[in-house]
């Protein structure tokens, strides 16, 4: 996993009495986001950027990380600014549809995901009332892809309604993004970070660029993988994956940890939009779901605290010339991460296994099987449950044999990692 002196550090800092939580953050999160930072660092200079952008929400922890090592009081790099900005796949792409001239040409810009089709219309922007009146049946659909949506008779004659409504909404939202960004003093050269994995929100930046005063953009995420090639990325990067590196990584942690994204957030809704208060441009928010003051929230914290709390220490103890400084290997700082996704301990397995995730307005448990015993009468539930989780924890939790559950896993679904 790590090296020997890694390993040292990590075994002095935390005590038996740190909880699992905790634990996990300093010796696996930590190490993750120290290397990675210290990635984005050198990526940034060597390119001349003035400024990164750390997109909300999944911008926050790494941006938390960067400014202990780069823009503290002791490593000041003043040739550099980090700014958190708010983002979200919806509040860039809705803009990017303004000029649509068509139903096809608009779901190409903005591809329909698995969701139910009355919450697809609101993301475009049609009002809540508007939807209210379609039949139930029609609000509730799901559709496998644009391809089904936009050959459904009742859906299509649907969006057909609503298109002059969406490209109104869309050209509105185009104007508050503008008004935020000119807010922000984001303009010229920029270069921005984000989890992944397809690069979507740079490729709606992009293609308002002149709108927004950009002159480029450089994408850095935790991992990339864009579905094609687009020429918008080609100089975008991803630190454990990306086209020209380690592409396996990206199947594996699609697979392997759902929650990966949730450790990387603040705890807060995403941004839908904006709108003006006053005299200001400020995010709207979507509803946080999870419980203030829950024992979920306290566990998530925990993470976190014990991940910062290892960059934090660990850039205290080594000397200026240390070799770690330029250590960008991200196989190496991800080994502990990795460790417990694929061999986790039976305490791993039970305290992260709690943690909660959100999707599409639901939350759902990482690895919280319900029993054998429910499974075997209600096996669709299985299914779902099993295809939501942290599998081989899931797996394990369930089962509670000795079984190689990795190996499993890897044959299934043919992983290389």
């Amino acid at each position: 996993m790590y090296d020997e002196y890694l390993e040292q550090h990590i075994s002095l800092h935390l005590k038996n009495q740190d909880d699992e939580y905790y634990k996990f953050g300093y010796r696996s999160f930590g190490p993750y986001l120290f290397g990675m930072s210290i990635w984005l660092h050198q990526e940034v200079r060597k390119n001349g950027l003035k400024r990164i952008l750390f997109l909300a929400r999944d911008g926050y922890m790494v941006k938390r990380a960067f400014d202990l090592l780069f823009l503290g009081e002791e490593g000041q790099d003043k040739k550099l600014e980090s700014s958190y900005i708010y983002a979200s796949r919806r509040s860039f792409a809705v803009p990017t549809l303004k000029d649509s001239r068509n139903l096809e040409e608009l779901f190409t810009k903005y591809p329909y995901l698995k969701t139910h089709f009355g919450k697809a219309l609101m993301k475009l922007g049609v009002a809540k009332k508007d939807v209210a009146t379609l039949p139930p049946s029609l609000r509730d659909m799901v559709f496998k892809d644009t391809k089904e949506l936009l050959a459904h008779q009742e859906a299509y004659k649907a969006l057909r309604q609503f298109f002059p409504q969406i490209i109104q909404n869309s050209r509105q939202e185009a104007e508050l993004l503008q008004a935020y960004f000119e807010q922000e003093g984001i303009q010229g050269d920029i270069a921005i970070f984000d989890i992944g994995w397809h690069g979507t929100l740079e490729t709606a930046l992009y293609s308002l660029k002149d709108q927004l005063n950009i002159n480029s953009i450089r994408g850095y995420y935790a991992g990339i993988l864009p579905r094609r090639a687009e020429p918008v990325l080609e100089h975008s990067k991803g630190y454990l994956f990306d086209r020209q590196h380690d592409i396996a990584y990206y199947k594996f942690m699609g697979v392997n940890f759902p929650i990966f994204e949730r450790l990387f957030q603040p705890q807060e809704g995403s941004c839908i939009g904006f709108e003006k208060e006053k005299n200001r441009i400020v995010p709207k928010l979507e509803e946080f779901l999870h419980e203030e003051g829950s024992q979920d929230q306290i566990n998530l914290l925990a993470i976190q605290a014990g991940a910062l709390a290892f960059v934090e220490n660990f850039a205290k103890e080594i000397p200026a010339n240390s070799p770690y400084w330029h250590k960008e290997d991200a196989k190496f700082w991800f080994s502990g991460f990795q460790q417990v996704i694929k061999f986790p301990r039976a305490s791993e397995v039970k305290a992260l296994g709690e943690l909660t995730l959100e999707n599409e307005g639901e939350i759902y448990s990482l690895a919280a099987p319900k029993g054998l015993f429910t499974y075997l009468f209600k096996p669709r539930e299985f299914f779902r449950d099993f295809q939501k989780s942290w599998k081989g924890a899931f797996l394990k939790r369930l089962l509670k044999l000795p079984l190689p559950y990795y190996q499993l896993l890897k044959w299934y679904y043919k992983l290389k990692i």
